[in-house]
């Protein structure tokens, strides 16, 4: 199933009345499973063949550090959640959607919740990948209540009508799992977020941190989200309506405010009717006005970067091999595709399959390394390639054309999203197509997808 139809599907069902009456723990039981679903049914990555010894080791190692910092940590302004994807640019340390990290943390005292790209451990941090091993080990020794085996039983039920050919006893494992992990969750973060004395949290993906947002609403610490990627009216995570506010008994693990880069973006979430417009926050996004307008092109090499994305992957690598097995070698410049690879790819499957391409065309092909700057590679490059990627957004906000690669009987960026942004994008479906498009002018048109006269988002969460 591609990734759009999923999407809509799973926007019909946060709509559903049935869906909302399955409470557990005081919420929308929905809510809390959702994502852990979405991610099953459209990712193929495959499971690692990693030793259980490593496993252990490492949810040893998360348990060690919740507890140190449980104990020990002193108390600090606010938690902020996030990606460790900070990049070195101009001698400052950039985060590309928090902004300068070290530049907050001279005005509050910040706790780090991050999946890291260093191996370290102190107070203060916790390393997300490692907890999560630990809340896995324990969740195998925690019994099923009646309360989860009823919840577990109704949303199976619910979802089988959705998804006629699901796999049952998965999604029924899924939920059985992601009930467990939300009270376990919900516990620890409760003494840990009461031990911190934390007033305000700050977290980069809400969908994926229902239990955090959950106990911050018990404790009464306001929640704010910072925008990390694509967000639309549809889409999977932001489709919350008026409808949700009748609950008001429930608890809601939804952030009190958006903070986004663009007033495209606040009309999207205005639209569902959730967010009131005090809520959304518009920021200027530090990487968009760094690279703003800059261009690194050496002219030499007609430059295209590939933003790849797992559930695309095959349709993607089709249309690259297409496009370079009829290259017009009579085109003035040398072509180089240089292909980036999503986080969640760097597993085997991902590798060689493109790797394949790269034996093919090696003098025309290659896949850049996981801690590239993405944000240099697409300000040097001509074109920028993609599906559904937040980065195809960057790069019409950086200055540099963006071309959507898919097929016209899937769902893709020119689907889903309102007439306003089919200026800014061009659809290529074949090999043929990519020819014709690059021996084309291409000029970016002024978008309402980033601001570039508001606060610094490191600014505006400073000041909270």
């Amino acid at each position: 199933m591609n990734y759009n139809t999923l999407n809509f599907l799973f926007y019909r069902i946060d709509k559903s009345r049935k869906i909302k009456n399955i409470i557990y723990k005081n919420s929308l039981a929905w809510i809390i499973v959702r994502e852990a679903i979405f991610n099953s049914l459209i990712n193929s990555k495959k499971k690692e063949n990693r030793s259980h010894f490593f496993d252990i080791f490492f949810a040893i190692r998360g348990a060690i550090e919740f507890l140190i910092n449980y104990l020990f940590c002193e108390i600090k302004d606010l938690g902020l959640f996030y990606s460790d994807r900070t990049l070195k640019i101009k001698d400052k340390f950039i985060h590309p959607h928090v902004g300068n990290i070290k530049k907050i943390e001279n005005k509050k005292k910040i706790f780090h919740f991050y999946y890291p790209s260093k191996n370290t451990f102190g107070f203060g941090r916790i390393n997300n990948f490692f907890f999560d091993k630990f809340i896995s080990l324990v969740i195998k020794f925690k019994s099923t209540n009646l309360e989860i085996i009823l919840v577990q039983k109704n949303l199976t039920s619910i979802l089988k009508k959705y998804f006629p050919d699901i796999d049952e006893k998965k999604i029924s494992n899924i939920i059985r799992r992601e009930l467990k992990r939300f009270s376990i969750k919900t516990f620890l973060f409760n003494k840990l977020f009461k031990s911190l004395s934390l007033k305000k949290m700050i977290i980069t993906d809400a969908d994926a941190k229902v239990a955090e947002i959950y106990v911050c609403k018990l404790l009464n610490i306001e929640v704010i989200e910072i925008q990390h990627g694509v967000i639309f009216k549809n889409e999977s995570g932001y489709t919350w309506d008026k409808s949700y506010k009748n609950y008001k008994n429930i608890i809601l693990p939804i952030p009190d405010e958006i903070i986004v880069f663009g007033k495209f973006w606040k009309r999207q979430i205005l639209e569902n009717g959730y967010f009131l417009s005090k809520n959304i926050i518009i920021s200027t996004n530090v990487i968009i006005k760094m690279y703003n307008k800059l261009s690194k092109k050496d002219n030499k090499d007609f430059k295209m970067l590939l933003i790849s994305q797992d559930y695309v992957r095959k349709e993607l690598i089709k249309i690259i091999d297409d496009f370079l097995k009829n290259l017009d070698h009579n085109f003035k410049r040398k072509i180089k595709v240089s292909i980036k690879l999503h986080p969640n790819e760097f597993h085997n499957s991902a590798f060689e399959d493109y790797k394949i391409l790269v034996t093919k065309y090696p003098h025309f092909v290659e896949i850049l390394h996981k801690r590239i700057n993405v944000y240099d590679q697409i300000s040097k490059s001509d074109i920028v390639m993609g599906h559904t990627s937040f980065l195809l957004f960057e790069s019409i906000g950086i200055g540099i054309p963006a071309l959507v690669l898919g097929n016209k009987n899937k769902n893709s960026i020119l689907d889903i999203y309102d007439k306003k942004i089919i200026e800014n994008f061009e659809l290529v479906n074949t090999g043929n197509e990519l020819s014709r498009y690059i021996t084309k002018s291409k000029k970016t048109k002024p978008s309402s997808y980033f601001s570039l006269e508001q606060k610094l988002t490191e600014d505006l969460i400073s000041s909270k």
